[in-house]
């Protein structure tokens, strides 16, 4: 049976939804809050990080990393301290139990993607790369035009 581009798109946008939804195959709620993103930079850039840079570099407002760093610290995840020479000047740490959790969450996502790319074998699941670096370089096309 032959799909109507309606259907087409009702079809992608359902899939859509259920990937990011599915409780199966979502990551973690903190990687779509931001936290994870948040936490592997810290720890990508080996700590004493601006909240600027971070701001910056995940193209998200001063105000939400104030209040992610907030709750990153309330939960013992991050530090904050204020350079020695420029006390303005504030910097962000991971600490033991961030770094911790960074690994852990880390591990978690590469054993899920092992199971999907078992799960699917390697020529859909290269075929599945294919088609999404096609969507997205479509996305960014018509996100500029």
């Amino acid at each position: 049976m032959v799909q109507t581009d309606t259907e087409i798109k009702e079809s992608l946008l359902s899939c859509i939804r259920q990937l990011i939804s599915c409780e199966e195959g979502r990551i973690s709620l903190a990687a779509y809050q931001g936290e994870l993103v948040l936490l592997c930079y810290v720890q990508h850039r080996g700590g004493l990080v601006l909240p600027s840079e971070i701001s910056e570099a995940m193209s998200v407002s001063s105000s939400r990393i104030a209040r992610l760093l907030k709750t990153l610290e309330a939960k013992g995840l991050v530090y904050r301290s204020h350079d020695t020479v420029d006390h303005r000047k504030v910097f962000v740490t991971l600490t033991d139990e961030g770094v911790r959790y960074t690994e852990e969450a880390f591990d978690r996502i590469h054993k899920r993607i092992s199971a999907i790319i078992d799960a699917l074998g390697e020529e859909d699941t290269e075929e599945f790369i294919r088609i999404s670096k096609k969507i997205i370089s479509i996305s960014l096309a018509l996100s500029s035009a």
